[in-house]
């Protein structure tokens, strides 16, 4: 798989993957994610893209799990480049 699409559901938090053909969560899209796979994620209710947004909440979770490390510095170094 070189593709993974993905629609959001924001009222429940639910991702439907089109690719898959089955709901999913944010935790196996980014084991696909991680494997190189692209991944592209819009909101249901408008089509907008999510994909950053849903990405950075994996890291976020994965940083508070304690699955990943992310020193100040790198943090302060992505919000500069905002």
């Amino acid at each position: 798989m070189t593709n993974l699409d993905v629609t959001k559901y924001p009222g429940n938090r639910r991702f439907y993957s089109s690719t898959l053909k089955r709901y999913t969560n944010l935790t196996e899209i980014g084991d696909y994610w991680d494997q190189g796979v692209k991944v592209t994620i819009h909101r249901s209710t408008d089509g907008v893209d999510m994909t950053s947004a849903s990405l950075l909440r994996l890291l976020a979770q994965r940083v508070e799990s304690g699955l990943l490390e992310v020193s100040e510095a790198r943090l302060r170094e992505l919000g500069r480049s905002l």
